[in-house]
């Protein structure tokens, strides 16, 4: 599992960390279903729990450590924003997207010079994360069922959208979706720059704007389950029944509803045993809810 996590974080970006924010590359520009419920799970499901046990670990920091990973953290964030300035000043007004500028040596120098002290950063974090890779360990393993769980969910969100499309030849393949990966926030590095107090704010903030704040209960459901969610617009609203393969079955209520909470009773006298979602969709976005029937 070490080696598994140690090649995840490879892959992972330092704004997550940094800003303690819960922006999983989702491009604002782009609307991808997947990306938004993914974005959407892991800061219902995951940021929450990453900050209880990283809160843990805060309270195990001697004073001095504590201290210099909230200064890598801060000189972390004015690299990137500085790397962030830097890529914007080398676009030319009116340039084709994507078109790589020719650099000149100063330019160039700054990029390296850039890069070069983001490394040194880096490497300071690498080193204390040593320092405590026996308690970070610790802590994911408090949490094991739960980051076995985001994977299998995460998995299950993807599967939706890689159903092969009707009008595609049949030796043609879906296309694959990239998958956010949430067992990497317990890696060293990562865990010890995640920053527990911006990422509560932001939290807050995501929970508060999320497209519908679904629930099921009981869970596996009974014969007189119920379903709550919140609708954070009026507008329409779509609420549909899904297979584990994410295939639609049948939609189970589609109106104008007013802004805030509602509940339905869950119709599932028919469903044989098995996994199930719940998929919402209103004015604000999309979200699923998964759910069993033992």
């Amino acid at each position: 599992m070490k080696t598994s996590l140690l090649t995840v974080a490879r892959l992972s970006t330092l704004a997550l960390l940094l800003l303690g924010s819960p922006h999983f590359s989702v491009a604002a520009h782009t609307p991808n279903p997947v990306r938004q419920e993914t974005q959407t799970y892991i800061q219902q499901q995951v940021l929450p729990v990453v900050r209880q046990q990283r809160l843990k670990l805060d309270a195990q920091l001697s004073a001095a450590d504590r201290a210099q990973v909230a200064e890598c953290r801060a000189q972390l964030s004015s690299l990137q924003k500085q790397q962030r300035e830097f890529r914007r000043s080398l676009q030319p007004a009116g340039a084709p997207k994507g078109q790589r500028p020719e650099l000149t040596e100063a330019q160039r120098q700054q990029a390296r010079d850039l890069r070069e002290a983001r490394q040194k950063v880096e490497r300071e974090v690498k080193q204390l994360a040593k320092k405590y890779e026996p308690q970070i360990q610790a802590l994911a393993a408090e949490v094991q069922p739960q980051r076995e769980k985001w994977t299998t969910d995460l998995q299950a969100i993807r599967q939706k959208y890689t159903q092969p499309d009707a009008s595609q030849p049949l030796d043609s393949k879906p296309q694959k979706q990239r998958l956010s990966k949430p067992d990497a926030q317990f890696t060293g590095t990562r865990f010890l720059l995640f920053d527990p107090a911006a990422s509560a704010r932001s939290s807050a903030s995501a929970v508060l704007s999320a497209p519908g704040r679904m629930s099921v209960y009981p869970n596996p459901i009974e014969p007189r389950s119920q379903v709550q969610y919140d609708v954070p617009k009026s507008g329409s609203v779509l609420i549909e029944l899904l297979d584990s393969r994410g295939t639609t079955l049948r939609t189970l209520l589609q109106a104008e509803q007013e802004k805030g909470s509602h509940t339905f009773d869950l119709p599932t006298q028919d469903l044989s045993r098995g996994t199930y979602y719940l998929k919402i969709t209103t004015r604000t976005g999309t979200e699923t809810q998964r759910f069993v029937k033992n």
